[in-house]
Order: C-alpha cells, then structure tokens, then sequence
C-alpha cells in the first residue's frame, strides 16, 4: 500500500508534516486502545498499527523514501489496469449540489458561494494540493471565520483539519460507510474523522447523511454510529460540554493572545475527556445510591479534577528544555480556565462545587511536575499513580493508559505548534 495513504499526507510532506501524522495514527489504531474489544477487533488494530509503522519507517528513511517515490512515479507511468465490472458511484459533485439541497448553515459553504478568503484558508491549511474550483463543499470550524480548521470535499477526496491535530484526507473510494455521530462528529468507516467545535450540530449530521448519498452508500450504512462507537451525550455530558465553552470564553476573554494555545489545547483535552462522563457518573450511581440526585454535579467536578491532573500530566511529559518556571506559567494560565469553570458551575448545574478550593488543587498539583522535580518527593513514578487514580475512577486500565497518551500527544502538538 502506498505509505503516504497510509498516514493520509501530501507526497511531498515535510519532516514534521510525517511526525505529526505519524503521531496521530498511532493514537488512532494502537492496540492498546482496543484492550477491551472482541479479538477481531484487536487483530484489526494491531494490524493497522503494523501498516502504520512500516509506512513511517520508509517515509522517516531518506533512501527508502526515495525508493518509494521512485516506485510512484514508475506506477503513474504504467497505464491503469481495467477496473472490474461493478456498479458506479455517483458523481459526489452532482449529489451535494443538487438544486434542492441548498446548504443554509452559515459556516456550511457549497460551490459557487465558497468565500474566497475562506477558500485560500482552507486549501493553505490543509489541502494545499487541491485546486479552488474543484471543492465542492466547505465546513468552516474556526471561531473568526478563517477556515483554517474544518472539512472540505472534492469528488476524489475528503480532507479536514482540527486544532492541534494534523489534517487528515480520505479518498471517496475508500469510503465504505459515513455515520453522524451524536454531537456534531462524522465518522468514517467505524473511525472518528471529523469532530466540529463551532459548527452546529445539526449541520454536520446534515453533511454526513448527504455525504453517504453522494458516495453512492446504500441505504443500511447511512445511520447513527453505533451506541459502541459513540461518545455520551446524556444530559450531564451535555451540560459539561455548556460549562466548559463557557469558561473557554471567559479565559479567552481575560487572556487573549497571552493564552499561547493553550485555550485550544484546553479545548481538545477536555472535549476529548467528555466521552468518558456517563460512564463515571454511573459509577458515582453505584458507589453512592444515596446521592443519586447529585450524581451528575459529583461527576461533572470528578471530571475537572482528572481533567487537571491530566492535563498538567500532559505538560510534565513534554520532551522540552523549557525551564520549571515556564511549566508553572502555563499552569496559571489553565488556572484562569479552572476558576472560571468554578465560577460558571451554579449557573449550568444549579449548585456550587461541592468540593473546596484546596481538595481541588491537591491532587493536580502533584503532576505539575516531571519525576524528580518540584517539592513533592514521590515513591513511584507520577505515571503509575495517575493510572491508579484513574481506575479508582472507574476507568479500565487499558482505556486509562490510552487517555493518558492521547493528553500526552495533544500536548506534544501544542509545543509543535507554539515552539
């Protein structure tokens, strides 16, 4: 298979361009992620995982990257073979843009009314191989409207980009299934592709489905995704998720520019810890059956305290030179976002945090630094004792292990993106 499919990049990508998409795959398919899944499932993750590797190590090896380009280029000179008789998929063009189907999202564009400036962000971003007038459909997910994250569709690809992770491209003919997920993500063949932050949630299930008919899918695939691929999205969920752009606007209000990105980091982290909320609040349920009707404030706080520790986790994991004090900055700029969720928490769940301000700065504080630093001397690694917290919380081991690496990784990204 061609390496540069495999990790979805440009052929002509950079260095970082490979590590970030290698970064990204990895926390997509590694095994260890499917620790509790059937063994077919496991098989089909260790083989991804496998294809992923070897398509890294040929493109991180100056000379069998050269021998893989050379192959290309052999193979784009050999006519194409006839392909098997078999029924055709429509033209994606001719679906999406159907005289009826008109697209009345602000931030959905189709073609011939794309923004221009939104356009040349959009293809700058993350499709810089595409041409203007072949994009069909444009998403734009960004706060101020520069297109610089979102989705994109041509009749051969669909590409997208998110903060903090590296774009992503899809060819139409690999697509075997599309499935609105329940809050305003797409997925693709069983996977997550494209998770909207700003864009309303029923504009991307409106994408999905019409992007299922214009690639010609029956009518079996076009449907929710699975209750097994899903992430909650029970009221506690939802009312987090309120919670917490709320107090992103309140950082991004006292801080602007001086947040750095780490208001975006902050976003993905804790948007990404959100899946994990009915299932934690079902365990405060069985845990504390005499206070089921504060379940949901009890959840919501446990979730900003594992979102601290973790997050701060992430920072002290970073392969950096930067100084102790420089970690301790970033953390005061989370802390503007920890206080403003404190602030904002009566006016979402009708109560004020039951803990105190100390019982939430204890546990976190532990991992505002690496092993060996800091005041605190610890027996174990900080590592093991955050895996231990998060399976008292009711999180398996193996998903745990899994949550820590992908904080670690949007981590490493957002030092990419600032350094």
């Amino acid at each position: 298979m061609d390496p540069y499919d495999i990790l979805g990049i440009r052929p002509n990508a950079g260095r970082d361009e490979i590590e970030l998409a290698y970064k990204g795959r990895r926390s997509q398919y590694h095994p260890d992620r499917y620790a509790q899944s059937d063994e077919q499932t496991q098989a089909w993750a260790t083989s991804k995982m496998q294809e992923v590797n070897s398509a890294y190590r040929l493109l991180s090896d100056p000379d069998q990257r050269a021998q893989v380009d050379r192959r290309k280029c052999a193979d784009d000179d050999q006519p194409a073979p006839a392909p098997p008789p078999k029924a055709e998929r429509p033209d994606v063009a001719s679906v999406l843009l159907k005289p009826n189907w008109a697209w009345f999202h602000e931030r959905v564009h189709a073609r011939p009314d794309i923004p221009g400036k939104k356009l040349a962000g959009a293809l700058e971003s993350y499709a810089p191989e595409v041409w203007p007038e072949d994009v069909i459909v444009l998403l734009d997910d960004t706060v101020f409207g520069g297109a610089r994250e979102g989705l994109l569709v041509t009749n051969e690809a669909i590409y997208c980009k998110q903060k903090l992770l590296p774009p992503k491209k899809l060819l139409i003919k690999h697509i075997r299934d599309v499935k609105p997920g329940p809050d305003g993500s797409v997925w693709i063949n069983g996977d997550e592709f494209f998770d909207a932050y700003v864009i309303e949630h029923p504009a991307v299930t409106l994408f999905a489905s019409r992007l299922s008919h214009a690639v010609g899918l029956p009518e079996a695939v076009r449907k929710e995704a699975p209750r097994s691929e899903r992430r909650p999205a029970g009221a506690g969920a939802e009312k987090l998720l309120t919670l917490h752009r709320r107090s992103l606007a309140a950082l991004k209000a006292e801080l602007g520019s001086s947040a750095v990105g780490i208001d975006g980091l902050i976003d993905r982290q804790m948007r990404y810890l959100v899946r994990h909320f009915n299932d934690m609040e079902n365990m405060v349920r069985e845990k504390f059956p005499d206070q089921r009707a504060s379940a949901q404030i009890q959840t919501a706080e446990i979730m900003l305290v594992l979102f601290l520790m973790l997050h701060y986790y992430g920072f002290s994991k970073l392969q950096t030179d930067r100084t102790g004090k420089e970690f301790m900055q970033f953390h005061g700029i989370s802390d503007v976002y920890k206080e403003a969720f404190s602030d904002q928490f009566p006016r979402v769940f009708g109560s004020n945090l039951e803990g105190d301000e100390e019982s939430l700065r204890a546990m976190p504080m532990v991992f505002y630094h690496r092993d060996g630093e800091g005041d605190v001397e610890l027996e174990i690694p900080r590592e093991e004792i955050l895996l231990q917290m998060m399976t008292q919380m009711g999180i398996q081991k193996g998903e745990a292990r899994n949550v820590m690496r992908q904080f670690e990784d949007m981590a490493d990204a957002w030092l990419d993106e600032v350094a």
